[in-house]
């Protein structure tokens, strides 16, 4: 994921958390809004419940793996993808499936 295609300020995230909707399952919470940037920017947090600092780290590098194969870098959205508790339980193609289903459903 290229440095442009990244939320990365706490500015942000408040803002999207707040003004954006919101998609939820047992894996994960994603919030999005559409963007004038003409282009995808993601941010991905993983709380202090999924674990120690290596943990986090693992989890936030195999979600943006996740995003870099099913997402489409020219949609104009921004997209703040929170891992739960529950993804530690799943492997990694189960959590893909999972993130991939509630990134398709942004578009209804």
């Amino acid at each position: 994921m290229k440095i442009k295609n990244r939320i990365k300020t706490r500015q942000d995230f408040q803002k999207l958390i707040r003004e954006g909707k919101s998609l939820r399952n047992q894996e994960y919470v994603i919030y999005y809004r559409n963007n004038d940037l003409g282009y995808l920017r993601v941010g991905v947090s993983a709380p202090l419940k999924i674990g120690n600092a290596v943990t986090r780290v693992t989890v936030r590098r195999q979600i943006k793996a996740i995003v870099n194969k099913i997402i489409d870098i020219n949609r104009p959205l921004d997209i703040i993808i929170i891992a739960r508790k529950n993804f530690k339980l799943g492997n990694y193609l189960f959590n893909k499936s999972s993130l991939e289903k509630l990134i398709n459903s942004i578009g209804d």
